[in-house]
């Protein structure tokens, strides 16, 4: 009876400590939240893709925030690399030297993509988190954009580091990006 008790007890203690010891998916999108949301600056780079259906364009994009000021710039192509745009909370500058980009729009709502690495470091830290989930040491969210715009998002479980962001209009995934950079 006493081993048995003894057991028992030995098996409850296992179980608490393994449940502390994993973070479930929810808490680990919380600690990226306010990671961001109490970051002092940011620098992600990241390879785009943009489909169109019969068109594909892909980039080298930085993005970089420093307070409530940021800017994209276009690092590749060659033919357009330096362009930057600088957003701050009186508008967006374009910055450019004898180069224009036009790719047009990927959604009815206009998004480019230019707007893919602000609006998925918004969406992570504080954007409206529809899933969350933990898969072979990697956390996968899905966010609300607008009512027809999600973003999944893929990242290192233990770092929290993003790997690969994916945009879908209506369905149908219109914006790839595979994270090369990201530094806090």
């Amino acid at each position: 009876m006493k081993k048995a008790a003894l057991a028992l007890l030995i098996i409850f203690i296992i179980s608490l400590s393994s449940c502390s010891v994993s973070p479930s998916a929810d808490e680990l999108c919380d600690k990226l939240s306010v990671s961001l949301s109490e970051a002092q600056s940011l620098s992600v780079t990241a390879q785009v893709r943009a489909d169109h259906g019969e068109r594909v364009y892909d980039f080298l994009l930085r993005y970089e925030k420093s307070g409530s000021s940021a800017s994209v710039t276009i690092l590749e192509p060659d033919c357009v690399s330096g362009i930057t745009a600088r957003i701050a909370e009186d508008g967006v500058t374009l910055i450019y030297d004898g180069a224009e980009i036009y790719t047009g729009y990927l959604t009815d709502s206009g998004l480019s993509p230019a707007a893919v690495l602000p609006l998925a470091v918004s969406a992570w830290e504080n954007g409206l988190l529809t899933s969350a989930r933990l898969e072979g040491g990697w956390l996968i969210t899905e966010h609300y954009i607008s009512e027809d715009v999600s973003l999944v998002s893929r990242f290192d479980a233990e770092t929290l580091v993003p790997a690969e962001a994916e945009l879908f209009s209506a369905g149908y995934r219109c914006i790839d990006a595979v994270f090369e950079d990201f530094v806090m």
